[in-house]
């Protein structure tokens, strides 16, 4: 921008200083009391959030302690003895069969279901020696050496005990059903044909006996005519 002079009539540039915009102080909020009201602070960040949950499941998740697996395992060992007819003098709970044990239960599957896997290949033909090999395939440490192993055994016991067991509980009930109904219904016929010789036999006739009484006052009625 130019300003005019009248002197020398020369164009001189007119220089703007620049200014600072004055200070505006921000206004404090207050409640209806005049008092000042403070923000709410954020929550501080405790990390990363994987971090985080990975560390909440860590401790959330219960461990089962090596004395916790030894116990465990002498249940399932004994289980083991019974149902595959094992030599109990002959038969041990080796750490091989601890380890096994204690692998499968720390990944998650429960005791009971341990036990079905057992049950499972010791109803098995094939796996109690019924194969091409004339070899038995059921050893604890075997049963328990993956995860596919002990569902498969777990299937076994669905198919060759589970089954069986339901279907004889069936055929049991079926037959107390049926004794039932028989016994019921003999009561019945029974108690029909009693009351149908009640019906048939003939009325009683009433007793022609007199009493002493009766006789005093029949004589006196007599006596009195």
């Amino acid at each position: 921008m130019y300003i005019h002079s009248d002197n020398n009539l020369n164009l001189k540039p007119l220089i703007v200083e620049p200014t600072t915009p004055p200070k505006t102080t921000p206004i404090e909020a207050r409640d209806g009391d005049s008092n000042p009201i403070t923000p709410p602070q954020k929550p501080a960040q405790l990390g990363l959030l994987g971090d985080e949950v990975t560390q909440s499941k860590a401790t959330s998740k219960k461990k089962r302690t090596d004395e916790e697996v030894k116990v465990i395992a002498r249940r399932l060992f004994d289980v083991w003895v019974r149902f595959t007819k094992r030599t109990t003098g002959r038969t041990f709970l080796t750490p091989k069969r601890i380890r096994t044990t204690g692998a499968r239960l720390r990944q998650g599957y429960a005791e009971s279901a341990l036990e079905q896997a057992i049950r499972g290949f010791a109803a098995s033909p094939w796996h109690q020696g019924e194969n091409p090999q004339r070899k038995r395939y059921d050893d604890l440490a075997w049963i328990f050496k993956d995860g596919d192993t002990v569902e498969r055994g777990i299937g076994y016991y669905n198919d060759l005990v589970q089954a069986p067991e339901l279907e004889r509980k069936k055929e049991e009930a079926e037959e107390r059903a049926e004794h039932e109904f028989l016994r019921k219904r003999e009561e019945r016929s029974k108690k029909a044909a009693e009351l149908k010789a009640a019906s048939l036999s003939p009325p009683q006739e009433e007793s022609s006996t007199w009493t002493s009484e009766e006789l005093e006052d029949l004589f006196e009625e007599e006596d009195n005519q």
